[in-house]
């Protein structure tokens, strides 16, 4: 090959190579300006989460119910669920941005963003726990679990009340030692729940003490349906007591009942006759060994 050709196909292959370069040059700094332009357009919606974060977040309270609870809880699972994509999006931007050797945009309320979400995540994560923990306990049948159930509820308000502790009382912690607080109080009132003496009709008064809906038989009774009724357990322990001694006085007395019975079946009695007058009286020989 001739040098004028070979030197003509460098000059050709350097052109060509040059171009190459401007056209990469080109793309890094389209690429450069979308992450600016991605930049702006997640810091404008950061801005929009940041005030629906400010609108929906846990107010300082001191006290919660349990629905109430329930719905914060729910509204910071979909606060989470927001976030975790937008910081998705905003994690990507960054890694982008140190790959073109951009400085990485930052954003006003991210930082702040971030470590309130994850503060309330760790916060009412302990509701969460809490309230699935139960849900395992209280699903079952009040009839087949009432012997494990009793106990396994007990071991459930022990563990969470050593958990909870040691943690930091805000609203949900103080709100969770309250809801233990209250389980401790119903928990011997429970055991007289059980209904190992209950015949058809104590199981309807102790549904009309517990206010109970009638839809409600002993037959579909769930551990759920005693847990929302411990408020009323609790003012109504006494009457429960009652139904309770009542129900095992009664078999108390049935069980006298059919032992006299069987005993009256089963016994036989020598009898002797006395003169008295000359009246005769027939009377139970060894009557002391009889009755004893």
């Amino acid at each position: 090959m001739a040098v004028q050709e070979l030197e003509s196909k460098w000059r050709e292959f350097d052109a060509r190579l040059g171009a190459f370069n401007d056209k990469i040059e080109d793309q890094k700094k389209r690429l450069r300006d979308e992450i600016d332009k991605r930049g702006q357009s997640l810091g404008l919606e950061l801005e929009k989460m940041y005030d629906r974060w400010k609108e929906k977040k846990p107010k300082e309270r001191n006290q919660l119910t349990y629905q109430e609870a329930e719905e914060t809880s729910a509204v910071m699972k979909d606060m989470q669920t927001q976030w975790k994509e937008l910081e998705a999006k905003i994690e990507k931007l960054y890694d982008d941005a140190r790959h073109f050797d951009k400085t990485p945009p930052k954003f006003q309320y991210y930082e702040l963003m971030k470590d309130e979400l994850n503060e309330a995540e760790q916060t009412w994560g302990l509701f969460d726990k809490f309230k699935e923990e139960l849900a395992e306990i209280v699903k079952e049948e009040w009839l087949t679990y009432r012997k494990k159930g009793y106990y396994a509820f007990q071991d459930f308000f022990i563990k969470q009340f050593e958990v909870l502790k040691q943690k930091e009382k805000n609203v949900v912690v103080r709100f969770l030692l309250q809801q233990i607080e209250q389980f401790k109080l119903a928990w011997p009132i429970l055991k007289l729940c059980t209904g190992e003496s209950f015949e058809k009709e104590h199981w309807r008064r102790l549904f009309n003490i517990l206010k109970i809906g009638k839809e409600v038989t002993i037959d579909n009774m769930k551990f759920q349906h005693l847990i929302d009724a411990i408020p009323v357990m609790i003012k109504k322990g006494k009457e429960i007591k009652e139904l309770s001694d009542k129900a095992q006085g009664e078999v108390t007395i049935r069980e006298a009942i059919n032992e006299l019975r069987v005993w009256c079946e089963n016994t036989e009695f020598l009898l002797t006759e006395h003169d008295s007058n000359g009246r005769q009286t027939p009377l139970i020989k060894e009557w002391k060994e009889v009755i004893t």
